[in-house]
This record gives C-alpha cells, structure tokens and sequence, in this order.
C-alpha cells in the first residue's frame, strides 16, 4: 500500500536483514560449473522472461555457463517452450532448496540476476552481497538503497547490460574480485541487531511525544 500524503519527516526507516549467514553450506549437484542464479517468483513485474531473452547473446557466448533457478514452481509451458526454442533446457533449470543448499549457490555463483521492477526490500540481494555474490539488478525500486556501490546496475530500459556484468565477471578477475569485496562491506550494513535497536528507538520516540 502506498500513502504518499504521509508527512515524510514522520517516517522512519529500519532495514532487514539476512539470515543466510547462520546456516551451514551444503552443496547442490548441479550439470554445469560455472552458473548464474535467480531466486523466487517469475511472474509479471519479476521480468523473468524478458531476461531471459536479454541473455541469450551471454548463453551464445559462453557455452559453459548455466541458470539455476530457486523457487518459483516448476517452469510453466511458456517457458519450457521457449527454452526449448532456445536449446537452453539442460542449461536453464528450476530447484526448490534449503537455505543451506542456497547459501552454497550464493556462495558460488557468478551472480544473482534480480529483474523485478519493484520489490518493498529485496532479501535475496542482501543474502547475496553476504555470501559475497554479485549482484546484477535495475536501477529502481529498494535497490539503489540497499545496493550501494557494491549493486551492479543497469537502467529500466537497459536488460542488455546483463550481458556486459556477465562477461565482465567472467573474463576478468580483478574486476570480480573488486565487486566481490564491496558486496561483503554493503551486507556489513545490514542486520538483525541494527534492526531492533533502530526499531526500538523510533518505538520510544513516539511514546515520550
């Protein structure tokens, strides 16, 4: 819900956090070695579909790498056909996992790609940035707040650049290296502790009014 008569000066943020740093990692057998990974929901404003067809010049490009797919349902018919169409269905694959089997796909993945148009927070980027993965999602939304300098970034407009942070990631070390270490210092931000004090001290500023 959206109230944007609300006085800004009577809001106060706290962020969430992550939880995926309390769980052991356990690892997923997967049929390729290098992957990106996309987490929950792919319906509607999550622009699952158009990334996909944004990406295909990443998947001519390197041969090698893959797409898992956490959560979401299996793959409705419309995507398997157009996987399909694509070549991509032993490349592209949907997995339900425990949070210590997600933990171990952050924890290896080239990136998180995170397409939505709108998310109120975005948990999935801070577990990303946690387990020191990227990030690749649009400048929109939560994200430009949550993600800092550690998000890679592209415009509405601008699925493609999916394809450049892809290759960058890929092919050059310090460049990865680099993302990798801001991603760690931006999930540093974030956590439950931080979150209860804040909360706590917006609750006693409204009681002593």
């Amino acid at each position: 819900m959206f109230y944007p008569q609300i006085d800004p000066q009577k809001i106060a943020v706290t962020y969430l956090a992550s939880s995926i740093g309390t769980y052991d990692s356990m690892k997923v057998a997967l049929p390729f070695k290098k992957f990106l990974v996309f987490v929950g929901n792919r319906d509607g404003y999550k622009n699952f579909m158009p990334m996909l067809e944004a990406m295909l010049i990443s998947f001519q490009n390197h041969e090698s790498i893959g797409l898992i797919c956490v959560g979401g349902g299996a793959f409705k018919e419309n995507e398997q056909a157009f996987l399909q169409k694509e070549n991509l269905s032993e490349r592209i694959i949907q997995k339900n996992l425990s949070d210590s089997e997600l933990k171990w796909i952050y924890s290896n993945a080239v990136a998180l790609i995170f397409p939505s148009e709108y998310e109120g927070f975005g948990i999935p980027v801070i577990e990303a940035f946690e387990c020191g993965c990227p990030v690749i999602l649009p400048h929109l939304s939560s994200f430009p707040e949550i993600g800092g300098d550690a998000g890679l970034f592209y415009e509405k407009s601008q699925l493609n650049r999916i394809n450049f942070y892809v290759d960058q990631l890929l092919s050059n070390d310090e460049y990865k290296k680099d993302v990798i270490e801001k991603c760690i210092r931006q999930a540093a931000n974030f956590s439950w502790e931080k979150m209860t004090i804040e909360t706590l001290q917006v609750y006693k500023s409204i009681t002593s009014v």
